[in-house]
């Protein structure tokens, strides 16, 4: 059983190994990256950010409108992109930021629920 991004990393390799090419160096394990990811969390260099992102938190927490209420409801909207716009929206609208498609799609939705909410931000 492989994942879709283990399987693409096998096949780059599969395609240098056929092609007579140096397979790339070992990378490290997981475990030993898990330690390092906890390691780097609690280190200094973060740690000087605590502060910062509990301030961000420390605000009041507006509910959103729900159903039934003044600006509640439901509403469902279904966008189909054909080839040609999905194909900007991967590769194009994304490089004008320098951000990755999840960024953007997040920004999105982001920017779409302080419209319906009328706040100016979420949290």
């Amino acid at each position: 059983v492989v994942d879709g991004v283990s399987w693409r990393i096998l096949l780059e390799d599969l395609q240098q190994a056929y092609a007579g090419l140096p397979l790339p160096a070992k990378t490290s394990a997981y475990k030993h990256w898990a330690e390092q990811m906890e390691a780097f969390a609690h280190g200094e260099v973060l740690q000087t950010e605590v502060a910062y992102w509990q301030q961000q938190l420390a605000g009041p927490v507006d509910q959103f409108p729900e159903d039934g209420a003044p600006g509640g409801g439901i509403e469902s909207l279904t966008l189909t992109l054909d080839k040609a716009r999905t194909a900007q929206l991967l590769k194009t609208a994304n490089a004008a930021y320098r951000t990755r498609i999840d960024e953007l799609l997040l920004t999105a939705l982001a920017r779409t629920l302080c419209a319906w909410s009328g706040q100016p931000s979420v949290l």
